[in-house]
């Protein structure tokens, strides 16, 4: 059969022209970014150890080997002898098995090499989104600096980061639909359903549906504020799909208001304007603000007021500073763009600063192809021992390794099998992560579940307070692992009913002396 012959029996569906396989081969510029900044943010130096700085991470993966082996999110929490009856909500249950699953498969190195991809990801995504803005490769190169700078603080293996992603998705589908409104918005009703089982911070769609709806009835745009409260409706009720219903909507509303909680966890607190990365959020703030007015009279009240919103809650909180970095990076960059537009709109093509526009330009359609390559590089850091220093346990620097491989026997061997402990919140996930359900623990990150006395009482009995004793005796502490800073440390060396055990540079491993009882 002729050669010609032979091609054109081919369905057509089943030839791709050679430039489209050529392009699917040869990585384009968010691939490279997206290289550029995992090996950057984790392959470099401790790099990956630095996503594991938060013991909850330990806490999360026994959680979701929990709910595996059970294949039933908890309800009551399995770790400290504190409250053992009390209700807990596992409220990031999903964000546990996944965690759960990769540590099975891979150990720390599956936790890490996950968490630095789904934030790398989601830093391509928002450079994406500001490209498809309009904004030239430069101006979203230099904002995508700005926004991991400025979010770096929370880079931890921690069920938020999946709001990071969704967060970048979500709002990008808003926006896509504004202009070009059709069908796949309502992709977001499923969204907010899975979104709710892993982090709470679906708000975060919750809050834009709302200003997309509150923005189109501004503009008198009934068509549209129809839509999008009928959005924001649809992706309420999705939310109550969880294990524990409405009470999930309930618990969240109670710590979000909790002002004892608020002042006591330091991600709650205003940002400290004193790093590199808080600098870099204060710039993205002044851009922010600077970009709102025009915004309003360009009829946009939608950008300018979610700017505004996620500016309140980040200057409030510091844990808002990611979400509005993701908020405010593509309506900077756009009106950049234009700024950028009308400055170079007029320069010959042989000027320097012509040339400089015609290349931008040229690479512009280079830079958001998808290809091959982003999977291949991360089957090969997963499959390889390549990728820089890969995790087996947490840092030593954060947490007392040492000091519990030397003592696990004697906190929780023989006769130990029901030893209650004192110690550090911050070490608590790393505990969990090493005990398992064990209920040896005095305490966690979970200041929600704990409550206002527990944490008062945590606090005093670290700073060696004037009821200390009496505390240590209600509790019934058989050990105590605290960090070398506690005043409490010297107060136990003081106190005859206490015998130092071990200790490091982490910290002390005491044991009380029954035998004086």
């Amino acid at each position: 059969m002729p050669v010609q012959a032979a091609t054109a029996a081919i369905p057509a569906q089943r030839r791709m022209a050679p430039s489209r396989i050529w392009l699917l081969l040869v990585p384009s510029l968010s691939d490279c970014l997206f290289v550029i900044l995992m090996w950057l943010l984790f392959m470099s130096g401790i790099g990956w150890m630095t996503l594991l700085s938060d013991g909850d991470t330990g806490m999360h993966i026994q959680t979701g080997d929990l709910i595996l082996a059970t294949h039933a999110a908890p309800v009551r929490d399995p770790y400290s002898f504190v409250a053992p009856d009390k209700p807990w909500y596992a409220w990031e249950w999903l964000s546990d098995i996944a965690f759960a699953s990769v540590h099975a498969a891979a150990g720390l190195k599956g936790v890490a090499l996950l968490s630095g991809s789904i934030i790398c990801l989601a830093m391509m995504l928002l450079f994406r989104h500001m490209l498809w803005r309009g904004a030239g490769i430069h101006v979203a190169t230099l904002l995508t600096v700005l926004a991991v700078g400025a979010s770096s603080v929370h880079f931890l293996a921690r069920p938020h980061i999946f709001t990071t992603l969704l967060a970048v998705v979500t709002m990008w589908m808003l926006d896509h639909d504004w202009v070009n409104p059709g069908r796949r918005v309502w992709l977001l009703v499923p969204i907010a359903a899975v979104w709710a089982n892993l982090h709470g911070g679906f708000l975060v769609l919750i809050v834009g549906l709302g200003v997309f709806a509150a923005s189109a009835l501004l503009r008198g745009d009934r068509q549209r504020a129809y839509r999008y409260a009928g959005l924001t409706g649809a992706c309420s009720a999705a939310t109550l799909i969880n294990p524990y219903g409405w009470n999930l909507h309930l618990h969240i509303w109670n710590y979000m208001r909790a002002d004892w909680l608020l002042k006591s966890i330091d991600e709650f607190l205003s940002p400290v304007f004193r790093s590199e990365s808080m600098f870099k959020f204060e710039v993205l703030l002044f851009l922010g603000l600077a970009v709102i007015l025009n915004l309003i009279r360009s009829g946009r009240s939608r950008e300018a007021l979610l700017i505004a919103f996620w500016a309140h809650a980040a200057l409030t909180s510091i844990r808002h500073v990611t979400i509005y970095a993701i908020a405010v990076a593509p309506p900077v960059a756009e009106q950049i763009g234009i700024a950028w537009d009308r400055w170079t709109a007029a320069s010959a093509r042989a000027s320097a600063k012509g040339i400089l526009r015609d290349l931008l330009r040229e690479f512009q359609g280079h830079a958001t192809r998808t290809s091959i390559w982003v999977p291949v590089f991360l089957c090969v850091l997963a499959f390889s021992g390549w990728g820089g220093q890969w995790p087996t346990d947490f840092p030593k620097e954060k947490f007392p390794l040492d000091l519990f491989a030397r003592n696990e026997r004697l906190i929780a061997g023989p006769g130990h099998e029901n030893a209650r402990i004192l110690n550090a919140d911050h070490w608590g996930g790393y505990l969990i992560y090493k005990f398992g359900p064990s209920r040896h623990l005095f305490i966690d990150g979970r200041s929600d579940y704990y409550g206002p006395q527990v944490v008062k009482d945590y606090v005093a009995l670290r700073s060696a307070a004037s009821n200390w004793q009496e505390l240590a005796n209600r509790y019934k502490f058989d050990f105590a692992l605290i960090p070398h800073d506690w005043p409490l440390a010297g107060a136990l060396k003081r106190s005859g009913g206490w015998a130092l055990r071990d200790q490091d540079n982490q910290g002390f491993l005491f044991e009380r002396r029954h035998d004086l009882q």
